[in-house]
């Protein structure tokens, strides 16, 4: 692959990858509410791009994921836009809680058995 298909090729990933993340927020809805949503892709497209600079595909999945295994009332993309730095504040804080959990954890099972 010569440079230049591979410049197109990371061109085109980065033009698509915001509808993809448009896409799999639909694909979540559909399975959590069992109905389409109705998303503006090319409004939210943008709002996407920012985000991807910010905090990477990858992350804004994983916060997808969560933003909706939380019980609300309605998910909209609305919300899930305008709040990604509070969800992901949120999603961070679980992390590091389950991290120090696992460190007690840890330290109790050796002071129980003796071992430190």
């Amino acid at each position: 692959m010569g440079k230049q298909n591979l410049k197109d090729v990371i061109e085109h990933n980065v033009k698509s990858e915001p509808y993809r993340l448009v896409g799999e927020f639909e694909r979540l809805y559909r399975e959590r509410y069992n109905r389409k949503t109705r998303i503006n892709r090319y409004k939210y497209k943008w709002a996407m791009v920012d985000m991807i600079e910010d905090y990477g595909s990858k992350r804004i999945y994983e916060a997808m994921q969560y933003f909706f295994s939380v019980d609300k009332a309605d998910h909209t993309i609305d919300f899930f836009v305008y709040n990604f730095d509070r969800i992901e504040k949120t999603m961070t804080e679980i992390q590091k809680d389950r991290e120090h959990r696992q460190r007690l954890r840890e330290a109790t099972k050796k002071m129980v058995e003796g071992t430190e």
